[in-house]
């Protein structure tokens, strides 16, 4: 059982990806969709940790070869993000990570 689902996101890691993420909303747009459908399929497809981390990292691709190019570039972005998710022991922890990434991606 996963508990009452999380109303407000992880404030830390939101408020990282909200100074940090580059100023492309395009890929932001991309990224945050192509996330939550990957939030979804490890909650439905109760998946352990290993899983939901390779399915997340899947959607990080899939995204970013949904576009045509990049206008910026993403990777210390995203490298300084793994550094924060990485330590994550717990799919319920890791999946309300992702989930406040995907609230801050789309934070105007």
């Amino acid at each position: 059982e996963r508990g009452p689902p999380q109303t407000e996101p992880d404030g830390r890691i939101y408020e990282w990806v909200i100074k940090n993420k580059p100023d492309d909303k395009k890929t932001a747009e991309a990224l945050a969709g192509f996330y939550e459908s990957a939030i979804k399929e490890c909650e439905k497809g109760n998946y352990n940790l290993a899983q939901a981390k390779t399915t997340i990292s899947a959607a990080r691709r899939r995204a970013l070869l949904s576009l045509d190019r990049l206008s910026v570039d993403w990777s210390d972005f995203f490298f300084e993000l793994n550094r924060q998710i990485e330590p994550i022991q717990d799919v319920p922890s890791y999946l309300e990570k992702i989930a406040a990434i995907v609230e801050a991606l789309r934070k105007k």
